[in-house]
């Protein structure tokens, strides 16, 4: 049976007074007192005295004034927001219908659900610092479009030096193009974590973008727009952390965007207090609420850049192709190092391959000659040759050359100068 408050203040701006008529025909049994929201700041502890719910009818800056109120004062909040603010009606799971919405706020089962401070300002929805895809663009862009644009922006980007520090004292250091502060549900770039996102976890989500090239940027944003159910896979240059508390320095300093306000900047201290409002919120939001469970802190940074990386890629612009660290290609550089040295196995399929050929010529068969080229394992060292030349590894140079048969004397002028001592 459903229970509902005996006494309520009801707080009004200009543009919810007319709220105010059918809130008192109201038959919930409610006895409402009402404020004007200007007055109510005037004196908010005189308006405020053994008042234990407050019904806010207002915008986004009204709920979060109230908010701060509530966590000083000690009480239960409902929220009957302007029609505009479609944001407000969908993260708190609010219905759309005028007497629906006024019955929610009537009821006397409010839920604790976490306050997240970035900065000591309240965050409802996302805070954004840097430079993410979707995010800048308007919601009415085709997909078409959408792509032209980004690609057009990316290559104008820079990867800049984030620092993180989490709740447990772990610091990641990586580069990155910005990031974002998630508590909103059901935005493009919140579908990448959506299953592992609360309101009364007693964490709060921090999604890192780190496109360290062109190839990687088109797979985020293909894999963004594309409809995908598999949300336990971060997408590739993009990575994850999830704790009560979050620390954010960058270099530079960026400004940071607190639910479409530009309202602060770096270096950025983000909290959580778990269950610190009382909020009456849809039923299905509700229920959601008293099923989740305290998250544990969650940092996934495999697909950001290290370390050791920073120096190549920090403040620069995005290149086409990623920078072929050995820490992120470690395995491929261990497979080219084996594959530039003489082995048994190597001079073994020589022999066999030289043999094969010398019948081939003798007979005057082609097919046999080709498939003496097939045998001979001649591929493997010339690619090492062809890296260890990109890179400048003169170790990986000398090994490949004198497996092939190259002598110095057969060398480029360029590739002696690297070999000479």
């Amino acid at each position: 049976m459903t229970t509902y408050v005996n006494t309520a203040l009801f707080v009004y701006t200009e543009k919810t007074e007319a709220i105010l008529e059918a809130l008192q025909s109201s038959d919930f049994g409610t006895q409402f007192n009402t404020i004007s929201y200007d007055s109510l700041l005037l004196n908010p502890q005189a308006s405020l005295e053994n008042v234990g719910h407050v019904i806010i009818a207002g915008g986004v800056a009204e709920t979060k004034a109230i908010f701060r109120l509530a966590l000083e004062y000690d009480f239960s909040v409902a929220l009957i927001p302007e029609k505009s603010e479609k944001k407000l009606f969908k993260f708190f799971n609010l219905p759309t219908e005028a007497d629906k919405t006024i019955e929610l706020a009537c009821r006397a089962n409010s839920q604790a659900i976490d306050l997240v401070l970035c900065n000591d300002n309240i965050l409802l929805f996302k805070a954004t610092l840097g430079w993410l895809p979707l995010l800048d663009v308007s919601a009415d862009m085709s997909k078409a479009r959408f792509l032209i644009e980004s690609f057009k922006k990316s290559f104008k980007r820079n990867l800049l030096k984030f620092s993180f520090t989490t709740a447990k004292g772990q610091k990641i250091t990586t580069a990155a193009s910005g990031c974002i502060l998630i508590q909103q549900k059901g935005s493009i770039v919140s579908k990448t974590i959506e299953e592992d996102q609360s309101i009364s976890d007693g964490a709060l989500s921090l999604l890192i973008f780190s496109p360290i090239s062109i190839v990687v940027y088109s797979k985020i944003l293909l894999r963004l727009l594309t409809a995908s159910k598999n949300r336990k896979r971060l997408l590739p240059g993009i990575g994850y952390i999830k704790s009560s508390k979050i620390d954010i320095e960058t270099v530079p300093d960026l400004k940071v965007t607190i639910d479409d306000d530009c309202i602060t900047q770096t270096p950025l201290h983000c909290e959580v207090l778990p269950k610190a409002l009382r909020l009456n919120i849809g039923d299905a939001l509700a229920e959601e609420c008293q099923e989740t469970q305290v998250s544990k802190e969650s940092v996934k940074i495999a697909n950001l850049p290290s370390d050791k990386e920073l120096e190549q890629i920090s403040l620069k612009h995005i290149p086409i192709f990623a920078y072929a660290a050995e820490e992120r290609f470690r395995e491929l550089f261990i497979s080219l190092r084996d594959d530039a040295k003489t082995s048994p196995t190597y001079i073994t399929l020589m022999i066999l391959s030289t043999m094969l050929a010398t019948i081939g010529l003798f007979q005057g068969s082609t097919a046999v000659v080709i498939g003496a080229m097939l045998l001979a394992p001649l591929m493997a060292p010339i690619v090492s040759l062809a890296m260890g030349l990109l890179r400048g590894n003169i170790e990986l140079l000398k090994d490949s050359a004198t497996k092939i048969g190259i002598r110095r004397a057969m060398l480029p002028h360029e590739i002696l100068g690297l070999l000479s001592p």
